[in-house]
């Protein structure tokens, strides 16, 4: 059975595991733990996982960002989205997202905007059949550190 919820404590372990896949680096276990509290408490962060049966092999987090432009409506970002090799290509990716746009459409979410590494091209075309859309805005990142 499939299901999508918070991720709990006892799930980061599996998640440091999935971000490998994602980003190719390790998490650092004492502040991973550090900010999950952080995000934990906090009610318009959602760090969500898939999991089937017990075993995660998904997540997202997603993020209500208020917003004082034009009509004052939230928008959500999605960041660190990342399904399992071994389980893509089943459903679980637009399972995800469907919860994830319930939750913004409940918060009367504007947008949902999210970026993705462009070398990625598979996770585009599957943000695209979920109807996002890449070639309206330009991302731009300044690391800090």
């Amino acid at each position: 059975m499939v299901v999508i919820e918070k991720i709990n404590e006892s799930d980061l372990d599996s998640l440091s595991a999935l971000y490998r896949q994602l980003g190719g680096k390790e998490s650092n276990k004492e502040e991973i733990e550090k900010v999950f509290h952080l995000i934990d408490s906090n009610p318009d962060y959602y760090l969500l996982g898939i999991k089937n049966e017990t075993k995660l092999v998904g997540s997202a987090f997603a993020i209500i960002c208020n917003d004082l432009y034009y009509q004052c409506k939230p928008f959500m970002v999605i960041e660190n989205v990342i399904v399992d090799e071994k389980h893509q290509r089943r459903g679980y990716g637009t399972i995800l997202f469907e919860k994830i746009e319930q939750i913004a459409k409940k918060h009367k979410c504007y947008f949902i905007m999210l970026l993705s590494n462009k070398k990625r091209n598979s996770s585009h075309k599957f943000y695209r059949k979920l109807g996002y859309i890449g070639d309206e805005s330009i991302a731009f990142k300044k690391y800090l550190l």
